[in-house]
């Protein structure tokens, strides 16, 4: 019995091994997608924009982990208790190294957006659809560019010199060293001119939260800034300011009210939820992202209440000690 048991093994290998040809091993997926079979069409080129946008929700960037980089930076959040997470607790002190997650999930996260969006700059232009209008075309292929302009602006602010990819990577040969502060700087500046008058003032609800010319006047206008140029920074906030439809609302809060998301103070939202162009499914509210923004949790007062304002953070606001009538 023993022997037959051990015959049958070794008949079994003897038939995985003659199976693990080269040609056993190069199949082609039928029912997946090369770059050369997708950008066939404008549902192609759309469903490839909008799954730029998706990247800001993943947990590596604006659906956890970027938000902790920014607010554990930051003097007006603190531990709200033992709970916060060992390697958010050391941005926090100022304990960490350059191998903690909060710092190695952002960066995957914006390279991936990165490499979506090169692939719609890279294979947008070449989409042959006469059903496609020429203008959405180039509109789609704009947002890209804002969208790439905008993870390297958040690269080169947090990290510097960084690798400048302007094209997807075809294989792990492709990985670059980092290029200078001065040419992600150059290739922000050039794209965001590049896309200013092509991207539109205003969408209509369904494309409600894609890119705009005004929030990509705005990011020009930061980019400049952190470079030490206020007079061209100034010339570009002034023509928002003179031009674009934006005003401030005449109650604060409703900047931060469901009811109130985009409204006429928004430049650029990022959309977790609602009934636009939702990246996640039909566009009608059917789908994940309608699941919302997982931080409430992390610093809500009844949730896991990991971060809370700080002294310094409560101490800007109403003091009794400093004539105010309450607290």
């Amino acid at each position: 019995m023993k022997l037959k048991y051990i015959i049958s093994i070794l008949f079994a290998g003897l038939l995985f091994f003659s199976s693990c040809d080269e040609d056993g091993l190069t199949k082609t997926n039928p029912n997946g997608f090369t770059t050369s079979s997708y950008y066939q069409n404008g549902l192609h080129l759309e469903k490839a924009t909008n799954a730029i946008y998706g990247q800001f929700t993943g947990s590596d960037l604006y659906g956890r982990m970027m938000a902790y980089l920014s607010r554990c930076r930051s003097d007006e959040h603190a531990s709200g208790g033992p709970q916060l997470e060992v390697h958010n607790a050391k941005l926090l002190n100022g304990t960490y190294d350059n191998t903690i997650f909060t710092l190695t999930a952002p960066w995957q996260g914006w390279y991936r957006l990165i490499h979506r969006a090169n692939a719609v700059i890279e294979f947008g232009p070449d989409i042959e659809d006469p059903t496609l209008d020429p203008d959405i075309k180039a509109h789609r292929i704009a947002e890209a560019k804002f969208l790439r302009a905008f993870a390297y602006f958040y690269l080169v602010v947090y990290w510097g010199d960084v690798p400048l990819y302007t094209e997807t990577v075809k294989s792990p040969d492709g990985e670059k060293a980092t290029s200078p502060e001065s040419e992600i700087y150059t290739l922000i500046e050039n794209d965001l001119g590049d896309i200013i008058p092509i991207l539109n003032v205003t969408h209509d609800d369904v494309n409600i939260g894609r890119a705009t010319k005004g929030a990509a006047q705005l990011l020009l206008a930061r980019v400049l800034m952190h470079q030490g140029k206020y007079g061209e920074a100034r010339t570009v906030l002034l023509d928002i300011y003179n031009n674009g439809p934006y005003e401030l609302v005449d109650n604060y809060s409703d900047n931060f009210q469901e009811e109130t998301e985009y409204n006429e103070e928004s430049i650029f939202e990022i959309g977790f939820t609602g009934s636009n162009f939702n990246w996640w499914a039909d566009g009608n509210g059917d789908s994940p992202a309608d699941k919302g923004h997982v931080m409430f949790q992390d610093v809500s007062p009844t949730g896991w209440r990991n971060l809370v304002p700080s002294d310094k953070l409560i101490n800007d606001f109403e003091r009794v000690s400093d004539g105010d009538d309450k607290r």
